[in-house]
């Protein structure tokens, strides 16, 4: 019974996706050479666990017809329970990090629940946001922004495009092939602007390493089957990790970058046990 209530709740909150979330904060420490606030990091977490319960709770009407294996649909946890765990979780984000930066980020987390039904690309712009605003929390907003324009339109493409092309998964589609070839391109590049930012370190090969495999498994799969998966889309999710760790050994944060890529494995074995799209 303690088993499956646990269970339920970390299906309900997504639980094992926020491991990509601490290391958007550090990148943005590291690039204005600023140190960690874990209290902040923690609060970011809470807003993103904040966002997966709500996006259940918006969503339970048409859960109940379309995925009624999720946990509110199938009764697991109650709706008011929920809704209640939500409401903690906004407002111990804010506790733990009383800014008008983190106001900001949890009014966009739920303008990304309540508006995305809207239009595909209001929902991916408003997910990019969220992540590029992380990104600006970490580097001490609102302080100094220029060096973290490369980084917000980098993290702003990919963000969007994994939207884009999850909005196709299972689809047959022309535009499959080369929005997926384009993202590729972005992901293998995107080492190379954090050594230019920063600076040449070995530690770098690591986790561009592991991009490029990714990229190129994930490509693989792709032009077999001419369609894409929600497996595919969590790949390109989960290949956030690597790339937060390249910036983070490019500028001087090797033991954060390899913490950071120590949560990819951590992430991949977690998944295979626990179904949580």
């Amino acid at each position: 019974m303690f088993y499956s209530s646990c269970l339920s709740w970390i299906r309900f909150l997504r639980l094992p996706a926020v491991l990509t979330v601490p290391g958007d904060v550090w990148v943005g420490a590291a690039l204005v050479g600023g140190g960690v606030s874990y209290g902040e990091t923690l609060a970011v977490c809470c807003a993103y666990l904040f966002g997966m319960g709500l996006n259940d709770v918006v969503d339970v009407r048409a859960d109940r017809v379309n995925r009624p294996e999720r946990p509110l649909p199938q009764g697991d946890i109650p709706l008011k329970v929920a809704i209640s765990a939500c409401i903690a979780l906004c407002m111990l984000s804010w506790v733990l990090n009383p800014c008008g930066a983190q106001v900001a980020l949890l009014g966009m987390v739920t303008a990304y629940n309540t508006l995305k039904h809207l239009h595909l690309w209001l929902s991916g712009g408003l997910m990019a946001g969220c992540r590029i605003l992380v990104l600006w929390m970490g580097a001490g907003a609102p302080g100094e922004t220029r060096l973290l324009w490369p980084l917000w339109v980098l993290w702003g493409y990919l963000i969007l495009m994994i939207i884009l092309l999850a909005d196709l998964e299972n689809k047959q589609s022309k535009r499959i092939l080369p929005l997926t070839l384009g993202l590729s391109l972005w992901w293998l590049g995107a080492p190379v602007l954090a050594i230019l930012l920063g600076a040449w370190t070995a530690w770098v090969l690591l986790p561009w390493g592991l991009l490029i495999f990714l990229t190129l498994n994930n490509l693989q799969q792709i032009f077999r089957t001419h369609q894409l998966s929600p497996k595919n889309t969590g790949v390109w999710l989960s290949m956030l990790i690597p790339l937060q760790a390249s910036f983070l050994c490019a500028f001087g944060d090797v033991s954060l970058g390899l913490v950071v890529l120590l949560a990819w494995p951590l992430l991949k074995m977690i998944l295979r046990k626990i179904q949580i799209s």
